[in-house]
């Protein structure tokens, strides 16, 4: 409904060219904008916007033999129309706007001219284009696809001081396809040269362009779209004129949205029945056609009642943006230390770290993430202040790593990726907790004599006899490790006084803890660790405080 100058096109020619005795085909008028405007609209855009003109009251008369515009019919209302969209239209300049205004003004009776005189006025406070070569840009990219030659151009973004720059750093190579007015906006289709996916461009985000002599080329995409529709059916199954491929999507929406449905995608969609995916009567499942880059920012708005159910991976594309918007809100009013702790990326963990003077670098990858995301080691090397690390879902493949942390004291690594010899850059720890665990982990722990804090957390270790070399460590947790199955060692650690031991699994004979009189603190959550055997070992360890979940029957008690 934003396509105004193609309805300012039409209107021009049928007025002109068209009366009751001269009437043209549809192509015909397709035909005469393209020679008068240098502008090509697709088929079912141009009868669209004739089918529009008509409803809002132009005199558009079509018959077997033709159409024609009858003037009579033009009336207040529909110049009105006319006038409202150019007024409060983006797209022109203040000047283009006023040129145009004025013309239609031209058209109405005195009291309707004398009424947009003052309508007018509100040219200056509605928001305009800048660009005063729009137009020459509309044309030069109109030229380069007349003759099915490649153009060159930048796009142009801005920066924090809203000043116009450079998008890359070289200008793109594209093959223009087709200019579409969606929006309001007008978008080239096209491909970078050496990429076989069609992209959008704003054509006001367009820097200079250059139409080259190197004739264009029609990717595999290109074809399948003129084939199955044509541009006009490949803008209609783009909420947002974003580009991409055509994909199906299977939708759950609520009865209350299908009007933001049918705004959409028109009534280019079917109802499917799917009682498995339709837990109430208040939803129904929808299939639809359309590019996966416009179904992703149209669902993440409408997230509330429209929900992606496939393909699989555009699913969980979907619930990771709005996991992650979710976490921009909850952290916005949080101080830097706060929001430090919730970082998207490693890069943005160090640089509030760097900023906040913090001592813990704290950083939970995105475990979803494939492949794993990579640590990079150059952006700590101003961060030697840092006494605390805690990684999650990383890969860290420096494997001297942590000598960039001289001071470092505490250090969690749960579901990463590295060699085990980077422990060997940081002999003065005081915690280690780490889910991988090796021969070389092994080597290297007991050599650690400030180590006061070890957990060895979801490991496959089963001989835990090298803790008895661990004589400076007093806070041990064995947790999640399914295949140990002898833990008496721990009687040989005479400096222990925590000890915990959580769904250990193959781990039945707890016989050793009755012999480990020095414990202060006991915590225990086994199957095989009942409540009887709660009761005896506390008799044996009176000076232990004792937390453990004792089983009888399958149920537990604290």
């Amino acid at each position: 409904q934003e396509k105004n100058l193609l309805l300012l096109m039409i209107l021009d020619i049928l007025s002109e060219d068209t009366s009751e005795d001269q009437r043209i085909t549809k192509e015909e008028l397709r035909k005469r904008i393209e020679e008068r405007f240098g502008f090509s609209p697709a088929r079912n855009t141009l009868y669209d916007k004739l089918r529009m003109l008509e409803i809002a009251g132009f005199g558009i008369v079509a018959g077997d033999d033709g159409i024609y515009l009858d003037t009579d019919h033009m009336t207040d209302g529909a110049l009105r129309y006319l006038v409202d969209s150019v007024l409060y239209s983006d797209f022109v300049t203040h000047t283009g706007a006023k040129d145009i205004i004025d013309m239609l003004k031209s058209l109405g009776s005195p009291a309707f001219r004398k009424y947009i005189e003052k309508q007018t006025a509100k040219i200056r406070w509605t928001r305009k284009n800048t660009e005063q070569g729009i137009f020459i840009k509309i044309e030069d990219v109109q030229n380069a696809l007349f003759q099915k030659r490649q153009i060159c151009f930048n796009e142009i973004t801005y920066t924090t001081q809203l000043k116009p720059v450079p998008k890359y750093m070289h200008d793109q190579t594209v093959n223009p396809y087709e200019l579409i007015c969606k929006n309001g906006r007008y978008y080239l289709i096209g491909a970078i040269e050496g990429e076989d996916t069609m992209r959008s461009w704003r054509i006001d985000r367009i820097g200079e362009i250059t139409v080259l002599e190197t004739h264009r080329t029609d990717i595999p995409q290109y074809t399948e779209v003129m084939r199955s529709g044509g541009m006009g059916a490949y803008a209609d199954a783009q909420p947002e004129l974003c580009g991409g491929k055509i994909e199906t999507f299977t939708l759950q929406v609520s009865d209350m949205a299908i009007d933001e449905i049918v705004d959409a995608f028109g009534m280019n969609f079917r109802i499917v029945t799917d009682e498995k995916n339709k837990p109430d009567p208040d939803v129904v499942i929808i299939k639809v056609k359309a590019t996966r880059e416009s179904v992703q920012s149209w669902a993440v708005v409408h997230a509330a009642r429209v929900i992606i159910l496939e393909p699989e991976d555009m699913r969980a594309e979907i619930q990771s943006m709005l996991y992650h918007g979710l976490m921009h809100y909850n952290r916005s009013l949080k101080s830097i230390q706060g929001r430090a702790r919730h970082a998207e990326s490693f890069a943005e963990a160090v640089r509030l770290v760097r900023l906040s003077g913090q001592n813990d670098l704290t950083y939970h990858a995105d475990w979803h993430k494939t492949p794993m995301e990579k640590v990079n080691a150059k952006l700590c090397e101003n961060l030697r202040h840092v006494t605390m690390i805690r990684l999650s879902c990383v890969e860290i493949r420096k494997q001297d790593f942590l000598s960039l942390f001289p001071n470092l004291k505490t250090l969690f690594l749960h579901g990463c990726r590295y060699d085990s010899e980077l422990l060997q850059y940081a002999p003065q720890l005081c915690e280690l907790r780490m889910t991988q665990f090796d021969d070389t982990a092994i080597r290297i722990i007991p050599q650690m004599k400030q180590l006061r804090t070890l957990e060895l957390h979801g490991t496959d270790i089963k001989d835990i006899s090298f803790l008895s070399e661990c004589t400076s460590v007093s806070d041990l947790i064995l947790e999640s490790c399914d295949e140990l199955t002898d833990c008496s060692v721990l009687v040989q650690m005479k400096n222990l006084r925590s000890l915990r031991i959580d769904y250990c699994t193959s781990l039945q004979d707890f016989r050793f803890l009755e012999s480990m009189t020095q414990l202060k603190e006991l915590s225990i959550d086994s199957k095989h660790f009942h409540w009887e055997d709660a009761n005896r070992l506390q008799k044996k360890l009176p000076g232990c405080r004792l937390v453990t979940r004792g089983y009888n029957d399958d149920e537990y008690y604290f």
